[in-house]
Parts: C-alpha cells; sequence; structure tokens
C-alpha cells in the first residue's frame, strides 16, 4: 500500500473516531439539557393549569400572574441548559479543532488547518451566542413587557412536524415567541422576517409562525438538539464571512456539496423549507400523513410538506423535487433519511429502537 494512501487512511480513521466522541459528547449533555428544560416546562404546565382552575376565575390578578410565573419557570431551566450545552459546545470545538489542525500540520494541508481553527470558533461562539441569548431572553421574561408571552408547540404543529422529522426531533420543551420580543426583535428587525432557532426556543419575529418557517427554524432545532450550540456559532460565522447569502442550489451544483449534511447551515435550513413548499407527492393520497384519498380529489400534489408522507401514502406513490428545472429528489431523499436516522434519545421524545422507514420512493 502506498505510503500516502495509508496516511489518507489513518487521518480518515482518527478524524471518524473524534467525530464519533464528540457526537456522544453532544448527545450526552443534551440529554442532561433536556433534563433541567423539563423540569422549567413542568413547573410551568403545572402553573398553569392551577390558573385555569374554576376556583380562581374570579380573581382576576390570578391567572395573568401564574402565567408569568409559569413563563419565568420555564426561561429559568433553559438557562441552566444553556450552561451545560454551552460548556460541552465549548469542549467539543477544542477537541475536534486542535485534533484537526493537528491532523493538517502533519499531512500538510492548510484546508484541515483552517477547518480545525473553524471548529473551534464556532465552538466559542456558539457557546457565547447561546448563553447570552438565553440569559436575554430570561431577563426579558421576567420583565415581562419586553417579552410577554410563549406558548409550547400546538397539535397542528407538532403533526406537521412529526410527518417531516418523525421520531428525530424532541417536541415538548421547543417553545415558540410569537409577538415582540425585546432585544431580538430589534436586531433582526420587525415585520416580513424569518424565524428562528435559539437552542429550543424558537422566535417567529412578531409574526405568525407559518408552516414552512416552522420547519425551516426546526431544523436548527434539529441541528441544537444533536449536533450542539456549535452549529449555531458556525451559522453565525456564515452569516459573517458569506454575507448571509445561503444558496444551497449554488452550493450542490457548483461547489460539489453532495450530502445535505455538507450544505452551510443556513442552506440546510433554506434547502429544507423549499423542499416543504415546492416538494410534491404523485399518485398519491393527498397532503402528507393523510391516510385515505377524498373521493374526486386530484392524486398530484405539491407544497404543504406533502413530498414528505410518501412512505405513508401508498406503494404508488413517489414524490418529486424540482427547483428551477432542475431534479433533486435523490439529494432530498437522502437528506430526509439523514434526519430521521438520528432518532431522538431525549426523555422527553421517548426512545424508539427503530430506525424509521427511509424516505426512498423518487419519481422516476
Amino acid at each position: 500500500m502506498p505510503k500516502s494512501t495509508l496516511t489518507f487512511l489513518v487521518l480518515l480513521s482518527v478524524s471518524s473516531i473524534v467525530e464519533r466522541v464528540a457526537l456522544a459528547m453532544e448527545q450526552a449533555a443534551d440529554f442532561s439539557a433536556d433534563l433541567i428544560e423539563g423540569i422549567g416546562s413542568i413547573l410551568e404546565d403545572f402553573l398553569v393549569s392551577v390558573a385555569n382552575e374554576d376556583a380562581l376565575k374570579d380573581v382576576s390578578w390570578v391567572k395573568p400572574f401564574l402565567f408569568y410565573l409559569g413563563r419565568c419557570a420555564c426561561a429559568w431551566f433553559v438557562l441552566g441548559s444553556a450552561i451545560v450545552k454551552s460548556g460541552t459546545s465549548i469542549a467539543t470545538g477544542l477537541l475536534q479543532g486542535w485534533v484537526g489542525i493537528f491532523l493538517g500540520v502533519i499531512s500538510l494541508d492548510k484546508a484541515r488547518v483552517r477547518g480545525g481553527m473553524g471548529s473551534i470558533a464556532a465552538g466559542i461562539i456558539g457557546a457565547v451566542t447561546l448563553y447570552v441569548g438565553c440569559l436575554i431572553s430570561f431577563l426579558q421574561t421576567c420583565a415581562w413587557v419586553l417579552q410577554p408571552r410563549h406558548r409550547a408547540l400546538n397539535p397542528k404543529e407538532r403533526k406537521i412536524l412529526e410527518v417531516v422529522f418523525r421520531r428525530s426531533l424532541a417536541m415538548p420543551n421547543v417553545r415558540v415567541v410569537e409577538g415582540h420580543a425585546g432585544v431580538f426583535t430589534a436586531i433582526v428587525g420587525r415585520g416580513d422576517h424569518n424565524a428562528f432557532g435559539l437552542g429550543d426556543t424558537i422566535f417567529a419575529n412578531d409574526n405568525e409562525l407559518s408552516s414552512d418557517q416552522l420547519i425551516r427554524a426546526c431544523i436548527g432545532v434539529w441541528r441544537y438538539q444533536h449536533y450542539g450550540a456549535g452549529c449555531l456559532g458556525s451559522h453565525l460565522l456564515e452569516r459573517l464571512l458569506a454575507g448571509g447569502q445561503h444558496g444551497w442550489q449554488k452550493q450542490i451544483d457548483s461547489e460539489g456539496k453532495k450530502d445535505w449534511m455538507m450544505l452551510s447551515e443556513g442552506a440546510k435550513a433554506c434547502f429544507h423549507e423549499d423542499v416543504y413548499d415546492y416538494g410534491e407527492l404523485l399518485n398519491g393520497k393527498g397532503a402528507a400523513g393523510q391516510q385515505e384519498r377524498k373521493e374526486g380529489e386530484e392524486e398530484n400534489k405539491a407544497g404543504d410538506g406533502v413530498f414528505y408522507g410518501v412512505d405513508r401514502a401508498g406503494p404508488t406513490s413517489k414524490n418529486r423535487f424540482v427547483w428551477q428545472g432542475k431534479d433533486y429528489t435523490e439529494f432530498a431523499n437522502n437528506s430526509v433519511d439523514t434526519i430521521r436516522r438520528m432518532v431522538s434519545r431525549r426523555i422527553s421524545a421517548g426512545w424508539n429502537p427503530k430506525p424509521p422507514a427511509a424516505c426512498s420512493r423518487s419519481f422516476q
């Protein structure tokens, strides 16, 4: 075996081992963070249930006060979970970064060295951003008027997310902030802007949260739950260096990124927002997750997430995603398989030992 080939295999093996160790560290931290967030969610749900008791309906101030206490309790425990995730993000960033720099030096690979430095920076930036953001959110929640309300995912949103993510996304501790969000609204701007995620919290940015924006934001939540706050740091670095231009199509066609996980953080989210809006289900049974097609209903459907329901739509159903005249169906199906294989191990999500069915019946 040539020496160069042996060196490449050794570097590949070491990199793979380090990635697995880092992933295991992040998943252990996420398990702990979920327990902490769960306490806050339980407290909030308990206080809300007490506030809704008929015995208190005649005391006008009690209900809003208990709601307020519930939100504050939830935000406090979210801040506690951010400490766990932030510390782990720094640790995994340093681990992957220094190993990458070392392997790059001995192999004279400048790209690997730069990647290692990027991992360190992303881990630190993501950790600081997560903690500071959660601290601001907590303070604004306590101030009431700055961030007056948040809510859990409603049944409709959970159904949409289940169709897309299946068992890979833990939803019970995800919170949605609709309306004015203080500092976050001031930074991003009010009006027609994209929803964004900070840890397990989705900021709808002063808008009602639409289905495609929910999918976009929850790609970030999924990344956070499985890969930690370093993904948030990577996203901020990408926006700084690339001017915020995600361009998933350019990354696939021009930059040769053949796997969804190779796309930038922003492009990952944009891609599935477009798949949700424009993906098709052919010869299927209607909307994603729908069990039976109604009498006289057209067989071919587009948009509203129908692409993701191909495995539930019958043996003759196929899906398709075409963008600007080019077929990205295989790329989209592979990315869906990647997402669903990462079954959530959070207590709040339950544990599913069997991987979900592949989303692979594409249109030919």
